[in-house]
């Protein structure tokens, strides 16, 4: 038989002793130093979330890696480990849930079932807020007569962010806006549309989807009108997505699950609903474009996700009764909305979906144009609206059509390493073509949820979190706020407007923020903290 050398045995005690004592020093260090590493890496031209996403791995990676070494190489007894990892990966899955803001910085909250047992969650603290209002407050009827400064819909008027009237306070410094009412909501992403100081949002109501109809001048809830239904992902959290749009005394709005319904915008009553997404899938993130209105067309965007929905990707419904008047387009859904525009001297349909920006007839839905347009993500995640750069009227003599051809520019962006462009689009005998004039790389413009608006030749908007001035000539960098976002300093994912020369901007963390919208530098001119916690990408409204 032959020996086993004496220095092997003895260095097998010493092995497990190693292991024993120093392996899980040696992944805690490894595990620190990798996630400081990332965070001085991680600079303002490189996207946090991919930084973030690297810790959460390393930290998972980690914790795997202590768990085994608990059970297999620690010494301990492994029925009591095994025990304890149960209790604390079951207990943990259990009572805590994770949520993710705009760059996957990971925070851990209470689940909302265990809250609810002791009527603590946010939806216990509305509906107790709800009962005390009822007798409280006084209703006035409802009033949809169209004003001069009303906000109808997504973004104002025409989608583009632009919204002049009315005037606001130039120097916050000196006259402050003053908090006229609070009212505690429940979840979701929807922004506000505005008609004659009544006020339409959609909220979800714990297992329903709603949408309501809020008082301006008191915040008192006027009516509500929900159905069953509740789309919830980890990312995004639960809630819809798009924002009601009001025309003509009517209320239309899409549910996060593709449901389209026409309420009475006094009432709240239903006038007719439609699933827009029957025999199709529905986004990872869910539908999120705002219905368009114009004329006797209400036109939705569900996309196409399965084959049987291919035609069927843009819908316009009677807005009368319901019917479908037409269908186009076969490409993926993304997170934007239809806009209706003047383009290279003709009237369109903009659809900025999951493969690209396109083009559509909006009488007929006929696809005139597309450009193609991917985020490195793969998922076909274009949010932000077009800027229309060069807006243009229509001729009203067709023989003075041809003088108004061959012109329309029209910027689109999107994050996830993708940035942004700008395109010429051209009509040359009856053929469409589309040129990229300059593309900002991955460094600029990265648009991942809030759409830019456009002011004297420049364009601003919030490049992956940091707002930021380009210039549309060639699509140069004229400044950003290099504030790391937190209250108080950066904005991160917010959303904004133009209203005159300033940029009211609603930052993530629940602040609105006044800055001058000028070329030659960064100036903040007014903050104020209105909204409770870090997660607000509601679009605000004047």
């Amino acid at each position: 038989m032959t020996a086993i050398p004496s220095t092997i045995v003895s260095s097998r005690p010493l092995l497990r002793r190693v292991f024993r004592v120093g392996f899980p020093q040696v992944v805690i260090v490894l595990a620190l130093f990798l996630c400081i590493a990332t965070k001085i890496r991680a600079g303002h031209d490189n996207e946090r979330q991919w930084f973030n996403l690297f810790r959460m791995i390393v930290v998972f990676v980690a914790g795997a890696l202590l768990g085994i070494w608990a059970f297999f190489l620690s010494g301990w007894r492994k029925v009591p480990v095994a025990i304890v990892l149960a209790v604390s990966i079951g207990g943990g899955f259990g009572l805590l849930r994770i949520e993710y803001d705009g760059d996957l910085r990971v925070s851990i909250h209470l689940r909302h079932w265990f809250l609810h047992l002791f009527n603590a969650t946010h939806d216990d603290d509305v509906e107790e807020h709800r009962k005390k209002q009822a007798t409280s407050l006084q209703r006035r009827p409802i009033d949809l007569t169209p004003q001069p400064f009303d906000s109808p819909g997504y973004r104002g008027r025409d989608r583009t962010g632009i919204v002049d009237e009315p005037r606001i306070a130039r120097v916050w410094s000196v006259r402050q806006p003053r908090v006229l009412w609070k009212q505690p909501t429940f979840g979701g992403y929807s922004a506000f549309a505005v008609v004659n100081g009544f006020l339409f949002t959609m909220e979800q109501r714990r297992d329903d989807e709603a949408v309501v109809c809020y008082d301006g001048e008191n915040g008192n809830e006027l009516w509500v009108q929900q159905w069953p239904g509740k789309f919830e992902e980890s990312m995004g959290g639960v809630g819809p997505r798009s924002t009601p749009t009001v025309d003509g005394g009517d209320v239309f709005a899409l549910g996060p699950k593709g449901r389209l319904v026409c309420l009475d915008g006094a009432t709240g009553n239903l006038k007719w609903a439609v699933e827009t997404l029957e025999g199709n899938n529905n986004l990872k993130w869910a539908m999120s474009g705002s219905p368009l209105v114009y004329g006797n067309l209400v036109v939705v965007n569900p996309g196409a996700q399965s084959a049987k929905s291919a035609g069927h990707a843009l819908i316009a419904f009677d807005r009368r009764n319901g019917q479908r008047v037409w269908s186009s387009g076969s490409a993926q859904a993304g997170y934007s909305s239809p806009m209706l525009t003047s383009l290279a001297g003709r009237r369109q349909l903009l659809l900025f979906d999951g493969a690209g920006l396109a083009g559509f007839d909006p009488d007929s839905g006929k696809e005139l144009w597309r450009h193609p347009w991917k985020t490195n993500a793969g998922e076909g995640i274009n949010v932000a609206q077009p800027v229309i750069v060069e807006k243009e009227i229509v001729p009203p003599l067709a023989l003075l059509q041809p003088l108004f051809a061959n012109k329309g520019e029209v910027f689109i962006a999107s994050g996830y390493g993708r940035g942004g462009a700008l395109l010429k689009v051209e009509q040359t005998d009856g053929k469409w073509s589309v040129q990229e004039l300059w593309t900002t790389g991955r460094t600029a413009m990265r648009c991942k949820f809030a759409s830019p608006v456009a002011h004297n030749g420049y364009l601003y908007g919030l490049d992956d979190g940091d707002l930021q001035c380009i210039d549309l000539k060639d699509g140069r960098k004229m400044w950003t706020d290099r504030r790391e976002p937190d209250e108080g300093e950066g904005v991160g994912h917010g959303q904004l407007l133009l209203s005159g020369d300033r940029l009211v901007v609603l930052s993530q963390f629940g602040e609105v923020v006044l800055v001058e919208a000028r070329p030659d530098r960064f100036s903040e001119i007014g903050r104020l903290k209105v909204l409770k916690g870090n997660k607000t990408w509601n679009t605000p409204a004047l």
